[in-house]
């Protein structure tokens, strides 16, 4: 997967040896594709772990099972592996503190751990194992994924952070879970809490990071369980994704806002709420697992680097990696996807749609060799525009092995919107499914956005833009947004038009970002 990322952290070097001599696991839930190079046991607690925090999201948030889909690119794939160095290195910021990360991508989410933590120092008597809990950051993460999967809308960044900071912090029982403690990274700012909540309602430009995390968990903390507060968060979530303006909608759902700033600072210092449940005669969920052969264990290492995303400078050394593992294993159909997927990466597109038909001669409904050739016709057809014609073919040979991968839906839109062609009332409907499916990917998002501002469904685009010109950590993406935005509310729609329609992502560009 080719990824344009911020030049200040291209320092993630693709040639720096991870691989191990020992053999991976996978584990396999409902949910959940876990690859480890741990022991069994390390793959099945991981495993069932995630499982639990799906099931306890879906217990509070009353989500249940609508919206499921038995699509086997619906689950997340994780990746346990070394420790928390090289979690950072993988990221491309070594001694940032990193302990796992997040990406959510259509048909291909994705998130990296660490199998145990360094024992770097990151402070003045404080360590990686005192300061980053990689279970915290994957709980936050998949929180964020899990609403913006079952109940997309435009949240404030104070409640997006805030809910992902109260499940962050879930702690799981043999019978059931506790959910509501503070994380202890937010401890100073905390302490700092300012009451007036006219910065989480009519936020300044620049709101301070640390009280979106530390006042958002607060704040949702509070509303969440607080008895006389009951159902006022979902109304003045309600409001304002109706339009209301967000310190309107606090005034009207919420009451006295200088009253609620002084109970929420109260909240603070004295008993946090929160919600223990426990389930008599609980069984856990169950996992498939299996060991993975050695061509399939030696291909992990570069697979999970080409699924983080790799800058064109990276790609050609990612690929030569690639080829030696090619050269053990010349005949199995993981290590010739791989190797496919490194060679489009790298620009070498008639050797990865070499390496993709041939995994397909191996295994006719491989969703992944189809959807690599549709991504080497892509890439084609920047020169060659009958080559989007090809691509369209594979993407629909993708979706009839499997109908609900949004990556095939959304592709097929893609070849009428980059030829230039009119896309007919299929492609419309591929997109729109794409969306529903995986409304977390802000590509597919802005995608939406532009087809609706075609059709001149301005109010819709705007609530479709809503999670991203409300996101507290895009910045200048955000703001670009916002001002489309604007545009679109004064009527301007046609100049606003050209500004959101898509581009084909530029494989040599290294300084922008589509992830968080």
């Amino acid at each position: 997967m080719l990824l344009r990322v911020i030049a200040a952290i291209t320092l993630f070097m693709v040639l720096a040896p991870t691989a191990r001599a020992a053999q991976w696991w996978k584990g396999t839930t409902k949910h959940f594709v876990i690859y480890s190079e741990g022991s069994r046991e390390d793959t099945e607690q991981l495993a069932v772990k995630m499982e639990r925090l799906d099931q306890v999201l879906r217990i509070v948030t009353s989500t249940g099972n609508r919206d499921e889909t038995d699509s086997p690119s619906a689950k997340l794939t994780v990746y346990q592996f070394g420790d928390s160095d090289d979690i950072e290195m993988l990221i491309g910021a070594p001694g940032s503190g990193v302990a796992g990360f997040f990406i959510p991508r259509a048909g291909a989410s994705v998130a990296f751990v660490p199998l145990r933590m360094a024992n770097a120092t990151v402070g003045p008597g404080i360590s990686n194992r005192d300061w980053a809990d990689p279970n915290e950051i994957l709980f936050h993460e998949y929180t964020h994924y899990f609403m913006f999967q079952h109940s997309p809308a435009a949240y404030p960044a104070w409640y997006s952070e805030g809910l992902a900071e109260v499940f962050g912090t879930l702690r799981l029982t043999p019978d059931g879970f506790d959910l509501g403690a503070p994380s202890k990274d937010r401890a100073y700012a905390l302490r700092t809490f300012d009451p007036d909540l006219t910065v989480f309602f009519d936020p300044p430009k620049l709101l301070d990071v640390n009280m979106i995390y530390a006042g958002g968990w607060l704040l949702t903390s509070y509303l969440s369980f607080e008895p006389s507060r009951a159902g006022q968060l979902r109304d003045y979530l309600n409001r304002l994704n109706k339009g209301e303006k967000s310190i309107d909608a606090a005034r009207a759902a919420f009451g006295d806002l200088k009253k609620l700033g002084k109970e929420v600072s109260a909240y603070r210092t004295g008993r946090i709420r929160g919600l223990v449940a426990r389930f008599p005669g609980y069984v856990p969920p169950s996992v498939e697992l299996q060991q993975l052969s050695e061509a399939e264990s030696a291909a992990i290492p570069v697979q999970l680097r080409s699924r983080r995303g790799v800058t064109a400078k990276q790609a050609p050394g990612l690929a030569a990696r690639a080829r030696k593992v090619l050269e053990q294993f010349p005949d199995d159909e993981t290590v010739l996807l791989m190797a496919g997927e490194a060679e489009i990466d790298a620009q070498n597109l008639d050797a990865g749609e070499a390496h993709a038909t041939r995994a397909l001669t191996l295994n006719p409904r491989s969703v992944l060799g189809e959807l690599l050739l549709a991504r080497s016709s892509m890439e084609r057809g920047r020169k060659e525009s009958a080559q989007f014609a090809s691509a369209r073919e594979h993407y629909l040979l993708a979706n009839r092995i499997d109908p609900d991968n949004a990556e095939a839906l959304a592709g097929y839109y893609n070849t009428y919107l980059f030829s230039n062609e009119a896309a007919p009332e299929g492609a419309l409907i591929a997109l729109e499914r794409a969306f529903e499916l995986a409304p977390f990917d802000d590509t597919i998002r802005l995608t939406l956005a532009y087809q609706l501002l075609t059709e001149k469904r301005g109010r819709e685009t705007i609530a479709v833009l809503g999670p991203i010109i409300n996101s507290p950590h895009q910045g200048k993406r955000r703001d670009k947004y916002r001002s489309i935005v604007a545009q679109i509310e004064a009527g301007q729609v046609e100049a606003a038009i050209p500004l959101l329609r898509p581009k084909m992502p530029d494989p040599n560009a290294d300084d922008d970002s589509d992830e968080e």
